[in-house]
């Protein structure tokens, strides 16, 4: 199989789980639930910025921070899947643009 099809299935199964969680715990928990993700998200980045300069404490803190950003990530599909995932990347790219001007400034 190759590594294009693979990911085709992937991103398949990817979006059958996403209609199985709005399904089972309904739009609003699933809401609830990205709010929690980046809450735990914006506390480890927080740990992060606050322990600066700590070797001892970082690799755990780094791990745990790639756990949330991964959880996030998987909340937002959810959040694109509720809310119209072709508006998100409509905005998506108009914001990219904005910021690519920026950053010639």
């Amino acid at each position: 199989m190759s590594y294009m099809s693979e990911l085709d299935r992937e991103m398949r199964q990817f979006d059958d789980m996403i209609r199985k969680a709005r399904l089972k715990y309904g739009d609003k928990e699933q809401m609830l639930k990205a709010v929690e993700e980046m809450s735990e998200l914006t506390v480890e980045l927080m740990n992060w910025v606050l322990n600066d300069g700590n070797p001892k404490v970082h690799l755990d803190l780094f791990k745990r921070i790639i756990d949330e950003i991964a959880d996030v990530q998987i909340m937002m599909a959810q959040m694109g899947a509720i809310f119209g995932d072709e508006y998100v990347a409509a905005r998506r790219v108009e914001k990219i643009e904005r910021f690519a001007l920026m950053l010639l400034k």
